[in-house]
């Protein structure tokens, strides 16, 4: 729990505005407080999860997912990337299962869109053919 000398408390007194210049504005004003960045960005990729979860099936979720992580280029433009998570976590994190992650993997590695490795190192080998079935690329 934070003691209360490390906690900042801010009081803004906003009332009565409802034009669209004075929202952004304040909205300005906000965002330069400490911490908000932070929030706001993991707010937009909540966001953005959600968005994936209700609108894609679990191919697009998994081709989000693998898009999303921080990869290091290959040879021949592929992108080597590592699975941050147990197999089970990824699993929810996805709203899925394990056997249709699993089927998912497997057909996107007979595809030639990705080669799996061991220890969760998977290569992204045609990142045109994952971001066809990405939602959030569209």
């Amino acid at each position: 729990m934070a003691n209360s000398s490390d906690t900042t408390h801010t009081l803004l007194r906003a009332e009565g505005f409802s034009c669209p210049s004075c929202v952004t504005k304040i909205e300005k004003q906000v965002g330069k407080l400490a911490g908000v960045e932070g929030v706001s960005q993991r707010l937009n990729e909540t966001e953005i999860r959600l968005a994936s979860v209700v609108s894609g099936n679990v191919s697009s979720r998994l081709a989000d997912y693998l898009l999303s992580l921080p990869g290091k280029p290959g040879p021949q433009g592929t992108i080597e990337v590592i699975l941050p998570l147990a197999k089970k976590d990824v699993v929810s994190f996805l709203s899925t299962t394990p056997e249709s992650l699993s089927r998912q993997l497997r057909k996107l590695t007979d595809s030639g869109v990705i080669s799996q490795h061991g220890q969760g190192q998977i290569t992204i080998t045609d990142v045109a053919a994952l971001n066809t079935l990405s939602v959030l690329s569209k």
